[in-house]
């Protein structure tokens, strides 16, 4: 039988046992070798100082102030993300736009806050496709930390996933209903923004699209980010991805 003796931490930063025989009193040693993770976290660290944040453009969306079934997380991760990009990547606040919407806002911080309307979300994301200073081959990274739905489509095309803005079901000024912004009108805007700007594109969406339009409810305190459907949109007028 053995019994563990001390831990030692060599400098080429394995672990080692110490193991003594209560038998024959031998005493022998064995070596743990790092785990995986954290050699690729040695890797990524070694990495920052190629890292060349100035070729990054960050769009950050969060929403906690919906009228229906506000959340309270969006709006703070989003503030994460911001963090992340600007103190750990070094990402100039001149490439980053952050759309904001917390529960409450102070009447002296109001005008640090855009109305996340539809309309303005699709107006921040195209912004990048008229942006002659986003050159082909820059990083883009959009960020969308809020409710999400899902409509079913005919045909078994499979659900409609959709990203809510805080205006959803409401009129607009023409008189239109105002839609949850689909998959399908995501995908035509990212498209255009690949045409123009290169691939590199990374989208992060933090909401939960629940199959059918249904909505978890954990607690008061703790609420899925899924809202039920709204006034169900016009399929036929939902832009589809151009073919070239």
């Amino acid at each position: 039988m053995r019994k563990t003796l001390k831990l030692l931490k060599p400098s080429n930063s394995c672990i080692s046992f110490v193991y003594v025989s209560r038998a024959s009193g031998r005493v022998s040693q064995r070596k743990l070798e790092p785990c995986p993770c954290d050699i690729e976290y040695e890797a990524y660290l070694s990495s920052k100082s190629s890292f060349n944040a100035s070729r990054f453009w960050v769009v950050i969306i969060g929403i906690d102030a919906y009228d229906q079934s506000p959340l309270d997380g969006a709006f703070r991760n989003a503030k994460m993300i911001l963090k992340y990009f600007i103190e750990d990547l070094g990402v100039p606040h001149t490439r980053i736009q952050c759309l904001l919407a917390p529960r409450s806002v102070k009447k002296s911080e109001a005008a640090n806050f855009k109305h996340l309307t539809r309309a303005n979300i699709i107006y921040t994301l195209y912004s990048l496709v008229s942006n002659k200073a986003v050159e082909p081959g820059d990083n883009i990274v959009v960020y969308f930390a809020g409710h999400g739905s899902c409509y079913p489509l005919p045909d078994q095309q499979g659900p409609m996933q959709c990203l809510c803005p805080v205006d959803r079901d409401s009129t607009d000024a023409a008189g239109k209903t105002v839609h949850d912004i689909s998959d399908r009108e995501l995908n035509v805007i990212l498209s255009e923004i690949g045409r123009s700007k290169g691939d590199r594109i990374t989208v992060l969406l933090d909401c939960s699209c629940m199959k059918d339009g249904l909505s978890l409810s954990l607690s008061d305190s703790r609420k899925s980010r899924s809202l039920l459907q709204a006034r169900r949109p016009e399929i036929k007028n939902l832009p589809l991805r151009r073919r070239d």
